[in-house]
């Protein structure tokens, strides 16, 4: 009998250890092909730097032609949409997570000055309303500025031409958090679809891949939040972001 149970005790710790190798393979199998993803990121994000300044420069030139400059403006809109992508992909299986105190203003103003191409082109007005009130606030610099971004652009796809980006703030003293609100004056989400625009692949746009909602949604969980959705058709669309200080 106690032999028996021995070799039962054996067999348990043979599949335990089994387990823990398996996890740990799997682990060194994550952490090269992360490895591999951020060499891959860096080459690409280096090659559509040099597409980007090229095309720049040459939409600067005031002789150019403007069928020349059309193709310029669709070169650099294409290498902005590769790299939103390739940024959308990294931070969907980042792990790493370290906050600091931030100006949360001055990140906003910052991830603003990133969308200026997109919004410039598209002759969209930014309306800024800051409650000057806000305390620093512990965040991932890095992350909220990617998830504020991925806000902004959705809002960019929403309007049309001449259209309105509005950001405001509030800070809730009392319940020691503050509100980061993105909202625009476009065409609104059809009720049926808000319930899966946080769903990873889920979009209505052809060139999108429907991750920067779901991106979005997941830093601001990250930092112990939560977003709001509220859209009205042919009006306009809100997503109000809640953090606690």
């Amino acid at each position: 009998m106690e032999m028996k149970q021995k070799a039962i005790s054996v067999k348990s710790l043979q599949k335990q250890i089994e387990q823990l190798n398996n996890r740990l393979v799997q682990s060194e199998r994550i952490n090269v092909s992360g490895i591999m993803l951020s060499a891959i990121v860096h080459d690409i994000n280096r090659a559509l730097t040099n597409i980007l300044g090229t095309a720049g420069i040459r939409l600067l030139e005031e002789t150019i032609d403007d069928s020349v400059r059309e193709d310029f403006e669709r070169i650099k809109l294409s290498a902005q949409t590769c790299r939103e992508i390739i940024n959308n992909l990294i931070s969907f299986v980042k792990t790493e997570f370290r906050l600091t105190k931030t100006d949360i203003h001055k990140l906003i103003d910052l991830c603003v000055d990133l969308c200026q191409y997109q919004l410039v082109s598209s002759k969209i007005e930014v309306v800024r309303n800051y409650d000057k009130n806000i305390p620093l606030v512990n965040i991932s610099m890095s992350d909220m500025q990617h998830a504020i971004i991925n806000l902004i652009l959705n809002s960019v796809d929403a309007v049309s031409e001449n259209g309105k980006v509005m950001i405001s703030t509030d800070y809730l003293k009392k319940s020691k958090k503050i509100t980061i609100t993105v909202s625009d004056n476009g065409g609104g989400i059809p009720r049926k679809n808000i319930p899966n625009i946080f769903i990873q692949f889920f979009t209505t746009k052809s060139q999108r891949m429907g991750l920067g909602l779901t991106i979005a949604d997941r830093i601001i969980k990250k930092h112990n939040g939560f977003i709001d959705v509220k859209s009205e058709i042919n009006k306009g669309s809100s997503f109000k972001i809640t953090l606690p200080i």
